[in-house]
Order: C-alpha cells, then structure tokens, then sequence
C-alpha cells in the first residue's frame, strides 16, 4: 500500500508541476487573484450563465441572429451592461450608432434615398440628384409590405442571409457596401455631431468612460454638400468632448486616423498629412491605421515606406495601430510588417497564433490585441466562439482587448454584446473579465497621469459593480 502511496503522490505531483508550468503565462497578470468579495460575486455571476444554459441550451452557439434576441434580453445582459470594462479601442465610427438612433436620423426632412442604387443622401441647400425622393414622402406613400422604414432599416443591417456564406470574402461583399448606405447619414455634418454624442453617453451608461475611434479625415460635409475643413472637423470633436465631459468629467475621447487601402497610396498620402497637421492642432488623435479587407487589398508591405516617413516627422512623429491579422489565409503576413513597423496595438490580429515568434514579441513589447468576438463570427472569421483565437492566446500570455468593430451593422452597440457571448463561450470567470477591462486602460493612448486616473475610476465602478452582484439573490 505504501508503495502504491508513493507512485500515486509522484504521480500527483508531476501534474502539479505540468499544470503550473501550462498556466504561467495566463493573461491574467493583474489579478493574480479574487479578493474575498469578488469571489463571492463570481459566484453569483456563475448562476445569472447558468441561467442561459439551463438544460443543456448553449444559445451562444445558435446562429448570430436566432441567438441576439435571446443573449440581448438575457439577465447576463443586463449585467455586464453595469460591469466597467475599461476601455472600446476599436470602433469605427461610421458603424458605431445603435440602428434605432440612425432610423430618427433618417425620419430628418434633408435625407432622401435611392431605391434603385441603394443609397441615403442628405440634400439641405443643394437640389436633389436624379432618382431620389425624400424619405419623409417615400414614408408616407409606401404601398409595400411592412414600413419603409423597416425596408430601409434591412438595407442597413447585415442580414441572416447577407451572412450566410462559410467564406470571409463574400460576406465582405455584403458587408462593405452597407457603409456606402449611410455614408450621408453619418458624414452630414449636423447629424455627424448628433451620433457622436449619442455613441459617447450610450458608452458612459455601459460604464466604458475611454473610447478611439477609427476615423478617417474628409468625409464630413456641410449644408452645401462641402467637405469641411480639418480645423472645423476636429472643433467639432472637441465641441463634443467637452459637451459629454459635462455629463462624465472622466471621459476620454481619441480619434485613430484612417487610410483606406483599397483607394490607393495617394489617398493614405492624404490622410497622413492630415493626420500630422492634426496632431499640431490637437491633442485628440492617437495615430495612424490602414483598414479594409485584408485578403483582397494590397499588404501592408505596400504602404511600409509611407508610413516610416509619417513615423520620422522631426515635429509630429506618428504613432501606429494597425489592423491586421484579420485572415484566416496562412499566406497572411500583414502581422509582420504591423510588428516591424511598432504598432502600439494590432487591430484584430487573431492571425498572430500561425506566428509563435510573432508571439513572443508582442508578449515581450506589450502589443495589445484588439479582439473584436462578434465582428469575427459575423464575418466569417469563426464559426463557433468556443475555438476563436483569442481564446488560446489567454493562456499563451498575449495581451487583450475586447473591441465591437462595426456593431451597427449587426443591431449591437458598445461592447456588452460582445462580451455576454465570449463571457458564455470563453467560460470566464470576473478574474479574466477585469483583466480585459484593465488591459484597455493599460493600452489605451493615455499619458501617465489620464491612466492614473482612469484606473482610480475603474476601480471605483468596479467595487460598485461587485457589490451589485453581491445584491442580488
């Protein structure tokens, strides 16, 4: 019997060591551990998940748009929807409005649609172009099944069928034009401020008080139909930073210029130069990024000499936060160049895992991954939340972020959705949901003190958070 004891404790404890050294590396840096109250409090989180998988149900599993209603409703809704979850750092902010707010901007009288090229516009002081009405007359005389505006509101959101392709690059099909509908909805510059504000205070209710949106410079038109100058596109940001800082004096508000790549070198040329002239003029604009879809459109590599020259500027050198990594094509190698070039952050970056030295680095260098759950399952990136990515790169020590990325397209806004879902196919505990929240705070493009600061906040929102749970039956 004793020799028997004895195999079996060798045994035991060569599983300890073999699990201690799997889990050195897991992301959770931070919190090491759970103080007595927050244990407490996972418990109770434990049951309000229990709840949605009662009976075996695991409705994070049902396709996207059988299991929004259900999630969305749900009580672990409406509790992570109190949880502080650091920082969203990345949202583009023409895809950032909840779809019921953009539909009031459509009732406008200046919005009118073309039904044959599928498109909104705003006319105020310009005639409108050939073949389109006001959307207030189309309203009123539409003879069709349902409203118009439940006709409109389908042309905006990605549908069930819109997605119902296994491959990345069709869904992008549907998907990319969908900004072409609302392109005037979002880019007047009246109603431009109006959603602004509305995604700010929609993020200071789900208690996230630091947002970067991806924005790309040009785009916002006046009354006449006239690109805005920069000077009056970032007075208009900072008009409403102060307006939502009378709401939440702690809120911070910072602008990642964009380049589309699809549109070429002379465009990002362009939006470089104004990302620099910005930068002497405001202290809003974090950096730099290349976005569109990456498989289709020129690498990286391409644009390396651009964006070097942008980062050397002697008066206002540019910091990059690049996306990249969002393929599931091994020939991907836009992680590379978005490493080589010192990218702060990696937006989406799920690709890194085909990269194990590509791993090691961004550990080493802390380059925070710009995980966006729902965007990757939506387009086609994953099939089932339960083996994305990002999941394994926990335990492999990267550090992560939860981001939305376009959500209203999909009927979504801020980031509760995404991580009620993640929260159910992740199987997370509170310790892994605070250290996503305090990796925002520590990746986002904050000096010393604002972090001090926002994390002295977070902590403050967290404890209320905690004892909410504690409250609850």
């Amino acid at each position: 019997m004793e020799q028997k004891a004895s195999k079996s404790e060798l045994y035991l404890k060569q599983r300890e060591e073999i699990v201690k050294k799997d889990r050195k590396d897991y992301f959770c840096v931070d919190v090491p551990s759970l103080t007595e109250e927050e244990k407490k409090a996972d418990e109770s989180f434990l049951k309000i998940k229990e709840e949605l998988l009662s009976d075996g149900k695991m409705p994070f599993l049902d396709n996207y748009y059988k299991s929004f209603p259900v999630i969305s409703s749900s009580k672990l809704f409406k509790s992570l929807h109190k949880m502080p979850k650091g920082a969203h750092l990345h949202l583009h902010m023409t895809a950032a409005s909840r779809i019921d707010f953009l539909m009031e901007i459509a009732k406008e009288d200046c919005v009118y649609y073309n039904e044959s090229l599928n498109l909104c516009k705003v006319f105020v002081e310009n005639e409108p172009e050939e073949g389109y009405k006001k959307c207030s007359e189309i309203r009123e005389n539409w003879d069709k099944e349902g409203t118009f505006d439940d006709f409109l509101q389908d042309k905006i959101l990605l549908n069930e069928e819109d997605v119902s392709s296994k491959h990345s690059n069709t869904i992008w099909s549907k998907f990319q034009p969908k900004f072409d509908v609302t392109f005037d909805l979002y880019n007047y510059e009246k109603f431009f401020e109006r959603i602004l504000y509305q995604v700010m205070i929609d993020h200071i209710e789900e208690k996230c008080f630091i947002l970067e949106f991806r924005h790309i410079f040009g785009c916002i038109f006046n009354d006449k139909h006239e690109v805005i100058s920069l000077e009056d596109e970032l007075a208009l940001f900072n008009r409403c930073i102060e307006k939502v800082k009378e709401v939440e004096p702690s809120f911070s508000l910072k602008l990642i210029s964009c380049g589309l790549k699809i549109v070429g070198e002379g465009h990002i040329n362009s939006q470089l130069k104004s990302c620099i002239e910005g930068l002497k003029k405001t202290k809003i604009i974090a950096g730099f990024d290349l976005v569109c879809e990456e498989e289709i459109t020129p690498p990286l590599l391409t644009f390396q000499n651009l964006i070097r020259l942008a980062q050397e500027d002697e008066e206002t050198p540019v910091n990059v936060y690049l996306h990249a990594g969002e393929t599931s094509s091994r020939f991907g190698e836009n992680v590379y160049d978005a490493v080589i070039l010192g990218t702060k952050r990696i937006g989406h970056g799920f690709a890194i895992q085909n990269h194990p030295h590509l791993i090691e680095i961004a550990k080493e260098n802390e380059i925070c991954l710009e995980v966006c759950p729902l965007s990757n399952l939506i387009l086609g990136y994953t099939y089932d939340l339960r083996w994305h990515p990002a999941r394994s790169l926990m335990y492999r020590g990267v550090p992560l972020t939860i981001s939305a990325d376009d959500p209203g397209f999909w009927k979504s806004h801020g980031t509760t959705l995404d991580y009620c879902y993640i929260a159910l196919a992740w199987e997370l505990t509170l310790k892994e949901l605070k250290q996503f929240a305090i990796n925002g705070i520590k990746h986002a493009a904050l000096n010393d003190t604002e972090r001090e600061k926002q994390r002295e906040k977070f902590d403050e929102e967290w404890t209320k958070w905690i004892e909410h749970l504690n409250s609850q039956e």
